[in-house]
């Protein structure tokens, strides 16, 4: 625990020193629950560097990297759909009554206001109205305004339309894909490098003034 605290410490470090760029002796920062810790972080941060090294390139390993982060490049199913937010009485007989009531032509401009949703997918409806609520939309028909259950409260939707997920492919994102896997292996090193300097600090705990 002790050891992960000061990896963790020496990380953010690092980081803030990047992003600052100063030089020069770090004055002694205090490391939660294990004391006071001296780093000169430029050089650190050189020793740290110079065990970096760019990966090889696999275009097998960049495929079957670019496979397990699909949810990074597929595009996801898209939702148009309006919300009559009711005044007053929202139980669920009060909003399929007003749903009933919109799809028979009844103007409701007096009773709810009305909020309009382009284009949003599935994992924000499912962040902003909980996952009963995305899998109801996805099977309700288009034009036609429903109750729907979004955590206690219930709402009058009406789908507009749904625009299909697209698959993103390889070949048109590689040279991002190559970036992103070149990172995420960068940093891995990176990471790696600083716990292995973390370990050759010696932890020394002083006496607390009473």
């Amino acid at each position: 625990m002790i050891l992960k605290r000061l990896e963790e410490s020496l990380i953010l470090k690092f980081a803030e020193r990047r992003v600052e760029e100063r030089s020069g002796l770090v004055p002694p920062q205090r490391v939660r629950g294990v004391g006071w810790l001296d780093v000169n972080v430029p050089k650190a941060l050189s020793v740290v560097d110079a065990s970096i090294k760019p990966p090889a390139l696999n275009e097998q390993t960049l495929r079957e990297w670019f496979d397990s982060h699909r949810d990074q490049y597929d595009e996801p199913a898209r939702y148009d759909f309006q919300e009559a937010v009711l005044y007053g009485d929202t139980s669920e007989g009060a909003v399929r009554d007003f749903a009933d009531a919109l799809n028979k032509g009844a103007p409701g401009d007096a009773k709810a206001g009305l909020r309009v949703f382009k284009g949003r997918p599935h994992a924000n409806l499912v962040d902003s109205y909980g996952s009963e609520f995305a899998k109801t939309l996805e099977g309700s028909p288009t034009g036609q305004w429903r109750a729907f259950k979004a955590g206690d409260s219930w709402r009058a939707i009406r789908l507009d339309s749904i625009t299909s997920s697209k698959p993103a492919v390889f070949e048109q994102l590689r040279g991002v894909v190559l970036q992103d896997w070149t990172d995420a292996k960068l940093s891995e090193q990176r990471t790696a490098a600083v716990r292995a300097l973390a370990r050759k600090y010696t932890i020394k705990y002083e006496a607390t003034q009473p």
